[in-house]
């Protein structure tokens, strides 16, 4: 068993991706749609993603990991 006052595992660039699309898709118009779909929209747009575009996402998880 982990200790309570572990700090929680840093967060993956996609982890960090897929929340920020979740919340936007939330406070959107398809906020009906489910979590599956929602998980299968939001992966294939990652997969689509360019380096570029993936770059603030890596950079924010470097960070929480070198943190953590």
């Amino acid at each position: 068993k982990k200790p309570k006052d572990m700090p929680k595992r840093p967060l993956s660039a996609y982890n960090l991706f897929f929340q920020e699309e979740r919340n936007r898709l939330i406070n959107s118009d398809k906020a009906g749609v489910g979590f599956e779909n929602m998980a299968k929209t939001i992966a294939a747009k990652w997969r689509s993603l360019d380096v570029d575009a993936k770059a603030p996402y890596e950079e924010k998880a470097t960070v929480n990991k070198q943190q953590y």
